[in-house]
């Protein structure tokens, strides 16, 4: 018997999303970076169990629209903050946004980091993080889906495991 499904979140994975024609392609220099963008994270579990997935039921293999909001860099991290079309904002964590590319060691939980230090402050501002409005009309598209911690793949469809399947 195989072990169930472990969700580690549910997101927003892009589609067709190609860095290089994309009106951030400028922010990124892809010399000595590695880029992520693949997902918006909407909800993470830390012991994820297929019963965490049942609100999402209705979601999982939706198509729904990313609205970027602004760009934010800082020496590790490049990513942009935005909205998700399609799904109720108060399923969703906050302060959504997409890992667009990691330098000199970052990871994509800096984005995190980056995120909380913005707006931990009083006035949204800290020193050696810019952040630059979103001032194109462009959106980009995206499947609901889950990732599993143990095949590591997205999923579209609900587990067998979950009593929304």
């Amino acid at each position: 018997m195989s072990k169930p499904v472990k969700p580690l979140y549910v997101g927003a994975v892009l589609q067709g999303l190609d860095l290089g024609f994309t009106p951030f392609a400028p922010l990124v220099d892809m010399e000595g970076v590695d880029i992520h963008a693949s997902h918006i994270t909407l909800q993470f579990f830390k012991k994820g169990k297929p019963l965490d997935l049942d609100p999402w039921a209705e979601y999982i293999g939706r198509e729904v629209t990313i609205r970027p909001k602004t760009i934010i860099t800082s020496d590790k991290v490049i990513l942009m903050e935005v909205e998700v079309d399609g799904v109720p904002v108060s399923m969703c964590k906050p302060h959504l946004h997409l890992t667009i590319a990691t330098k000199d060691g970052g990871s994509p939980k800096d984005s995190n980091a980056v995120l909380s230090a913005i707006y931990d402050t009083e006035d949204n501002m800290v020193e050696g993080i810019d952040i630059t409005p979103w001032t194109s009309d462009q959106t980009f598209k995206a499947l609901v889906g889950w990732r599993c911690v143990r095949t590591q793949t997205d999923n579209f469809t609900m587990p067998k495991e979950a009593s929304n399947a």
